[in-house]
């Protein structure tokens, strides 16, 4: 059996491809961890890699004047992932992580609105997670099937 992948080297090579598709990027390193900013038409996304301590993904959709329309974000919270008890836990957040770039890159990240409110759906494992702007705060439901997530809504993809 090989040898396990540290956590965070999956994001990296999703980052690069994101980065070979013609994005904005810049990668630096803040205090132990790589960060990563990616921008494109209409979204900026920020991915913290700590392979000995936490991943973060912070997802955001712009209006063409640079203002947040909608948010999206995913961590591993305070579990140190490089301890062996939470490793299992980090690897299902990187999976997530992913499976989110994926779609990202293959622009199946929808846009649109609920009523009047912001909205996008994600596929997500087993179906479609909708991220929905509210009042204050940002809600997310997971559905089963795409038409239930549109609720007879139009959406269209995020463009990259």
């Amino acid at each position: 059996m090989g040898a396990m992948m540290a956590i965070g080297e999956k994001l990296k090579s999703y980052i690069e491809e994101l980065r070979n598709q013609g994005v904005t990027f810049e990668q630096r390193t803040k205090e132990e961890a790589d960060l990563y900013e990616l921008s494109g038409q209409g979204f900026w996304l920020q991915i913290e890699i700590s392979a000995n301590k936490s991943l973060t993904l912070k997802f955001e959709v712009r209006e063409p004047d640079g203002s947040m329309r909608l948010s999206y974000d995913m961590d591993t919270d305070l579990y140190p992932v490089g301890e062996p008890k939470h490793q299992k836990f980090g690897e299902r957040v990187e999976a997530d992580m992913t499976q989110f770039l994926a779609a990202l890159r293959s622009k199946s990240i929808l846009l649109g609105k609920i009523g009047n409110r912001a909205a996008m759906i994600i596929p997500s494992a087993g179906g479609y997670l909708l991220i929905k702007k509210g009042a204050f705060l940002t809600s997310g439901k997971h559905y089963a099937s795409l038409d239930a997530a549109r609720q007879s809504q139009t959406f269209t993809p995020l463009e990259i």
